[in-house]
């Protein structure tokens, strides 16, 4: 989870850890090694989890010239053990499971001259459930879960005084913006939403650029006192602030659908409408004011936007592995169920 945040300004304040974005790997694991529906007999599993760090593997590699077999090595060597093992060769790895920490574009490298590994390109990849922080829409085996948090609490009722708090808040800013330009593309969108933001009178930006948005207390306090917040694609087209915005309150603004929309079916309500706002880029492009549309919806509905991002705080959030929760399931639960349910529906499916 990270160093836990000294002094953090939010409720309970136990619960706040500086999280790094690319973390899910290690927190599924840990989360698994006390989970109570594990077991040490193969033959009573429906489903297997190897906990193999791919993003943690590739990272050391990505930023740096190095060959294309340091890329792969760890990875080569992990399936060329697991295509050994009775389980996994039983149902050609259908019932097995990866959680990656990072974009699944991080692994389908295609030549060796391409970004990445080849990881979720090699044929022994292909039954395989990967949940990532991004999915590839073409590929169905991908499964998106939520970025994590800064926020990992241990008990049913840190959830909701956290979900209190968030509700009851007082919110200054109609929308508000985390983000630095890209000055190095000419048209830059993210230019065109800061620019939005300044004119508008009723937005506040925060500029990440330099690492300014690192620590959780900036960007959280812009959120919380923000009704809105605007939700470009990142370096992908996802970013982790769509989850520290649901955390906060606050309903995100998308302007691609494969933000939010295609990738976290498990986590995310099915009608988008009912959490979030779309316009789309291109609209903005021509001139759409965010402003006037936010101010153009109507009362009940922004009431009923609001409830519901309160309402889903729990399914994006990973508790601490060290929780005690008996009514709360977290992002967590909601992907171990995915997995299994995926699992039986395929391999079971009179069950």
């Amino acid at each position: 989870m990270g160093v836990a945040l000294k002094d953090p300004p939010w409720p309970p304040s136990e619960a706040w850890y500086a999280t790094d974005q690319f973390a899910t790997e290690v927190i599924f694991h840990n989360r698994l090694q006390r989970y109570p529906c594990t077991t040490d007999d193969p033959e009573l599993a429906t489903a297997f989890f190897v906990p193999f760090y791919a993003g943690l593997a590739v990272f050391r590699h990505l930023f740096v010239p190095d060959a294309v077999q340091q890329r792969d090595e760890l990875s080569n060597q992990l399936l060329e053990w697991l295509s050994r093992q009775y389980y996994w060769r039983r149902n050609g790895g259908w019932d097995h499971f990866f959680v990656i920490g990072r974009i699944t574009w991080d692994f389908r490298r295609l030549d060796d001259t391409g970004w990445g590994s080849s990881f979720l390109q090699l044929q022994a990849m292909q039954n395989t459930t990967r949940l990532l922080i991004e999915r590839s829409p073409w590929d169905d085996q991908d499964i998106g879960i939520p970025y994590p948090t800064s926020f990992h609490p241990r008990q049913d009722e840190d959830v909701r005084q956290w979900q209190d708090y968030v509700r009851n808040r007082t919110r200054s800013n109609l929308f508000g913006y985390a983000g630095g330009p890209r000055k190095q593309f000419s048209n830059d969108f993210r230019q065109i939403l800061l620019q939005q933001c300044d004119e508008s009178g009723s937005c506040k930006a925060l500029d990440c650029s330099n690492g300014k948005c690192d620590h959780p207390k900036p960007v959280m306090d812009l959120f919380l006192d923000s009704t809105f917040c605007l939700q470009p694609r990142g370096d992908s087209f996802t970013r982790r602030s769509t989850f520290d915005a649901l955390l906060a309150g606050c309903i995100p603004v998308f302007f691609w659908t494969q933000s939010a929309y295609i990738q976290y079916y498990w986590h995310l309500p099915a009608d988008p409408s009912s959490y979030s706002i779309f316009i789309s880029k291109d609209a903005i492009k021509n001139g759409t004011s965010i402003k006037q549309v936010l101010l153009d919806l109507p009362e009940d509905k922004l009431t009923a936007m609001q409830s519901t991002v309160a309402e889903l705080i729990p399914s994006i959030i990973y508790a601490n592995p060290q929780s005690s929760f008996t009514k709360t399931a977290d992002a967590f639960d909601l992907a171990i169920k995915g997995v299994v349910n995926r699992v039986t529906a395929r391999l079971y499916p009179s069950t």
